[in-house]
């Protein structure tokens, strides 16, 4: 019986604090003349927007990592010769250079 009564107190402490809890709610504002139920894959670009998004996609596809002692810059961040290393840099394969790494890993940068 004892044991009812100390899941029965649980069951009553945890209601408490659900109901102490403040429900957070978000608001969303459309710009005008923006239409709520559209779908984001219909949502036109300006000028500006697409050459930001084109400069941010060929970014990442230029994208290198490279390590602080090591000798080359790899275009696979999970590439298994840096498994082991503590602390990956990235950035282009112009800062890699410039740091010495002038070759590229021969596992993955095929």
């Amino acid at each position: 019986m004892r044991k009812y009564g100390v899941l029965l107190c649980l069951l009553l402490c945890l209601l408490f604090l659900f109901s102490c809890v403040e429900h957070n709610t978000v608001e969303v504002v459309y710009k005008e003349g923006v239409d709520p139920n559209a779908s984001l894959a219909f949502i036109e670009l300006d000028a500006e927007q697409t050459e930001a998004l084109s400069y941010a996609e060929n970014a990442a596809e230029d994208a290198v990592y490279f390590t602080e002692n090591g000798s080359v810059w790899h275009k696979d961040k999970e590439c298994a010769s840096l498994k082991r290393s503590k602390s990956i840099l990235s950035g282009t394969v112009e800062d890699a250079a410039a740091q010495g790494k002038t070759a590229p890993c021969k596992r993955c940068s095929e």
